[in-house]
C-alpha cells in the first residue's frame, strides 16, 4: 500500500497498483485528493476509492470499455506519534457497481480442445499465435501472469484489448511445452483463476 499526507494534514493509506491495469500508483500524480495513474490517466479518490476519472465522464452503459473499478483504500489512525493503517480495505464506495462494468459474455472460440481440465493447442514450429484470455471487467487490481514451462515455446509479446489480455507466443521447436495463466492482484497469496493450455509444436 501506499501511505500519504494530504495538503491539509490527514494520512490516508491506499493500494500501490492501479485498479485498471495494475500499473504502479507510487510514479502516479497526486492533486489535492486524487491519485492520477501514469499509464492511462484513470483518477481516483484517495479517500474513499471511488474512480473519478473516467466513470464521471462515461456512460453507465459504455461503462465496461474502461473498467475502473475501485481504488482499495485502507482506515487509518493517528496516536501517540504513530500512523495506524488497518490490515484490511475499507468497503467498496457507495458509487461502485460492479454490474456496470460487466459485458455479456461471449462463447469462448472454437480455437482448441478440452483435455483433462486444461486447453490442447497444436501448431507448427517457426510459427507465432496467440491465447486471448478474457480482461475481467468489475475485478479491480487483478492481471494475467504468464509462465511457459518447456523451450519449444516462448511469449514473444503481451497486449491489451478492450476485453481481452492477448499473449503472443512463438513456436521454437518441435516438443511440447505447458503455458500457466494466473489470474491475480499482486497481493494475492493463491490465484483467482487458473488456464492451463498445453502446446504441441509439430514439425513444419
Amino acid at each position: 500500500m501506499l501511505l500519504v499526507r494530504l495538503a491539509g494534514g490527514r494520512a490516508v493509506a491506499f493500494a500501490a497498483t492501479c485498479p485498471h491495469q495494475a500499473t504502479d500508483l507510487a510514479d502516479g500524480c497526486l492533486v489535492g485528493e486524487r491519485i492520477q495513474c501514469r499509464l492511462h490517466h484513470y483518477e481516483y479518490d484517495v479517500v474513499t476509492g471511488e474512480n473519478v476519472v473516467p466513470r464521471r465522464e462515461t456512460d453507465p452503459a459504455e461503462l465496461w470499455k474502461s473498467a475502473p473499478g475501485y481504488l482499495p483504500v485502507f482506515a487509518v489512525e493517528e496516536r501517540d506519534g504513530w500512523v495506524w493503517v488497518a490490515d484490511e480495505p475499507s468497503p467498496p464506495p457507495a458509487s461502485y457497481d460492479p454490474a456496470l462494468e460487466q459485458r455479456a459474455a461471449r462463447p469462448a472460440p472454437a480455437s482448441s480442445a478440452a483435455v483433462d481440465g486444461a486447453s490442447l493447442v497444436q501448431v507448427e514450429v517457426g510459427t507465432t499465435f496467440e491465447l486471448r484470455l478474457p480482461a475481467g471487467p468489475g475485478r479491480p487490481g487483478f492481471v494475467w501472469r504468464v509462465e511457459v514451462d518447456g523451450p519449444s515455446v516462448a511469449v514473444v509479446g503481451q497486449r491489451a484489448e478492450r476485453d481481452h489480455h492477448v499473449v503472443r507466443l512463438a513456436a521454437r521447436s518441435t516438443g511440447a511445452a505447458t503455458v500457466r495463466c494466473s489470474y491475480a492482484r499482486p497481493w494475492d497469496p493463491e490465484p483467482a483463476e487458473v488456464r492451463i493450455h498445453e502446446v504441441v509444436v509439430e514439425g513444419g
